[in-house]
C-alpha cells in the first residue's frame, strides 16, 4: 500500500469521526464570564454558537503514576461514575478494612477524595479528577451546597454551570 492510500484511509476514518461528532452539536447562547475572587457572573453577549458537549473526564496524569492497583481501581470507578460539573461521588459504605475501604482512605490521605458528613458521599478533588472545566465544576457544586445544605445522595446528579455564582458565606473564608 502506498503512502498516499494509507493517508487517504486514515483521512476517511477521521472524517467519519468528525461527522459523528458534528451530528451531536447543539446551539447555545454566547456568554462572557466576569470573574472575581468571590464569584463568577456569566452574561449574554448576544448571538449563539454551535458546540459539542464534551462529557470527558480529566485526570491529572501525575496522580495516576502515584497510585497502587487498589487506588487505581477506585479512580477508574470514579471516572466512570462521576457526574457532569459535580464534585460529589456516591460510594456505598463497605466493611471496614476491606480493600476498597483502604484504597479510599489512602486516596483521602493523598487529597484526591475528601470526606463529607455522609459516609456514602465523597468530594472528588477537581484538581485531580473532574468532569467539566474546573471553575464550572466548583461553581455548580458550591451552588448546590448553598441551595441544598446538608450533603446527601440527592447531590449525586449532573449539574449545570450557574449564570451567577457567588461564594457567599464561603467567600468569608478566603484571605
Amino acid at each position: 500500500m502506498s503512502k498516499d492510500s494509507t493517508s487517504h484511509s486514515e483521512g476517511l476514518i477521521l472524517s467519519k469521526i468528525y461527522t459523528e461528532v458534528y451530528d451531536k452539536r447543539i446551539c447555545i447562547p454566547v456568554k462572557k464570564s466576569i470573574m472575581r475572587q468571590t464569584g463568577v457572573k456569566r452574561v449574554a453577549k448576544g448571538g449563539s454558537e454551535w458546540v459539542v458537549k464534551d462529557d470527558n473526564v480529566s485526570v491529572d496524569p501525575e496522580l495516576l503514576i502515584r497510585l497502587n492497583a487498589a487506588e487505581l481501581s477506585i479512580v477508574v470507578q470514579i471516572i466512570s461514575e462521576l457526574k457532569r460539573y459535580n464534585v460529589f461521588w456516591y460510594f456505598p459504605y463497605r466493611e471496614k478494612g476491606g480493600t476498597k475501604e483502604r484504597a479510599i482512605l489512602s486516596l483521602r490521605k493523598k487529597g484526591v477524595l475528601i470526606k463529607t458528613e455522609d459516609i456514602t458521599m465523597h468530594i472528588v478533588n477537581p484538581r485531580y479528577i473532574k468532569r467539566g472545566g474546573i471553575l464550572g465544576v466548583l461553581a455548580a457544586s458550591i451552588e448546590l451546597v448553598q441551595q441544598k445544605g446538608r450533603i446527601n445522595i440527592k447531590f449525586y446528579k449532573h449539574l449545570k454551570i450557574p449564570d451567577v455564582f457567588s461564594l457567599g458565606f464561603f467567600g468569608l473564608l478566603i484571605d
